[in-house]
């Protein structure tokens, strides 16, 4: 859930939260819309369907929660995506400030998990962006 100063940064027309399922798509949508005061419009899904992510994520029996086919929202990867924690794993900031330059130029959605504002993964690939993020919000 974005805190109040995550959403105070981002309330304007260009920017969106999404929702990201991990066991309840409805309940979730609600709560989501409930606290952040928002429209919500796009999903992701909690990936928990390999074997590694649900050791992770000490997720034993459980799988990646189905989307019912009549789910108001629209799945967020059907978009041109650009995640910057994953850039910020393989490259220095400044190149990904380039990176992200060119993905908006081309319309892609820029997006990222907040737990990586500033640490880096051991078991996946996600880097600190925290630098990258303010270069973005112009803050």
């Amino acid at each position: 859930m974005p805190d109040k100063e995550l959403l105070e940064l981002i309330d304007n027309p260009k920017h969106e939260v999404a929702l990201h399922v991990v066991n309840d798509p409805y309940a979730e949508l609600r709560n989501m819309e409930q606290k952040t005061g928002k429209k919500i419009n796009c999903y992701t899904i909690h990936g928990t369907s390999r074997l590694l992510a649900r050791i992770m994520w000490r997720r034993w029996r459980s799988k990646t929660p189905k989307i019912p086919e009549d789910f108001p929202l629209q799945s967020f990867h059907q978009f041109p995506t650009t995640g910057i924690d994953s850039l910020c794993h393989l490259y220095p900031a400044q190149e990904v400030k380039e990176m992200v330059k060119e993905s908006i130029r081309r319309g892609d959605v820029i997006y990222f998990h907040p737990i990586w504002l500033f640490q880096r993964g051991k078991r996946n690939h996600r880097g600190p962006f925290y630098e990258v993020l303010r270069w973005i919000l112009d803050v």
